[in-house]
């Protein structure tokens, strides 16, 4: 007797029985079209800053905005990476064409920016300015943070603990008793006393010193006569302004100088023309120079 039909009968039958009893497979869904994970919105984008004025450019790197900043004025050259970004002309002789190239979102800035035209036209663009005024004092650098913060989306409190940290480190040292001289120097030919007025002159005044001469305010030309009655015990400079008038050996040189205690025993302190204003630095800058006048009276 021939089985195999019989068996191949019978394996059909199985193969149809099990194909009736298995359920289909549903089609795998994309997870993009899951109600719970629906297409997101692209995030907005971080506005393109540019920042104009030392003191504006370094409080925007210091409240960590950095990465948005696509331009610095040429005067911004603090904190290193303000002159990674792409260069601008000094912050009172800006031109259109090539800071609209870089498509700010916006300008933010010191008072002083111009000139006027160029400023027109870029507010006629649309781009938005922002402008804060100069600090005058430890508290005004602090509040000037907070609303630049405000005005970014940024948060200040790291930075606002920093300088109370920098500011009471700077209490905290010794004050020092001097007659002291602020001179600000472009070359031979622009030698000039900073008042007691002057932001670098409340910043020497913190320190304790006297800031000499005193009958008078802002900058004034210097003269043999107005060095040599102050009788200064230091003089001040700006490392930049010690530069450009050729080295230390120039500023002994100044009329007058040569007759005054400081030049006499040749007490010069330079400060990184930076540290001059009121900015996030400022509790450095006091501390800076109490500890290099204190140095210098030692000679």
């Amino acid at each position: 007797m021939r089985t195999w039909p019989l068996l191949l009968i019978m394996g059909l039958s199985l193969s149809l029985s099990a194909c009736k009893d298995e359920k289909p497979q549903a089609e795998s869904t994309p997870a993009a079209a899951l109600p719970e994970e629906a297409e997101q919105a692209p995030a907005e984008q971080a506005p393109r800053l540019v920042t104009l004025t030392p003191a504006v450019t370094e409080t925007v790197f210091a409240l960590g905005l950095g990465e948005q900043v696509v331009a610095a004025d040429a005067s911004s050259t603090y904190p290193a990476d303000a002159e990674k970004v792409a260069t601008l002309p000094y912050f009172r002789q800006l031109a259109v064409e090539p800071l609209l190239a870089l498509k700010p979102d916006q300008i933010v800035t010191g008072p002083g920016a111009g000139p006027p035209p160029a400023l027109d036209q870029l507010r006629a663009t649309g781009v938005e300015f922002l402008t804060f005024e100069d600090a005058t004092s430890l508290e005004s650098a602090k509040e000037r943070v907070t609303k630049i913060a405000a005005s970014l989306g940024a948060d200040p409190k790291p930075l606002l603990a920093k300088m109370d940290a920098d500011i009471e480190k700077a209490k905290a040292a010794p004050e020092v008793e001097a007659k002291v001289l602020h001179i600000y120097a472009r070359g031979q030919k622009i030698i000039m006393a900073g008042g007691p007025d002057t932001a670098a002159g409340d910043l020497i005044a913190l320190t304790g010193a006297e800031v000499v001469p005193k009958d008078f305010e802002g900058f004034k030309p210097l003269t043999a006569e107005a060095v040599i009655a102050a009788a200064p015990d230091v003089i001040v400079m700006g490392e930049s302004g010690v530069q450009s008038m050729g080295g230390e050996d120039s500023v002994f040189e100044i009329p007058g100088v040569a007759q005054t205690p400081a030049g006499k025993a040749k007490r010069l302190v330079l400060v990184n023309d930076q540290l001059m204003v009121f900015g996030p630095r400022s509790g450095q800058a006091v501390f800076e120079l109490k500890t290099k006048i204190a140095e210098a009276l030692k000679k």
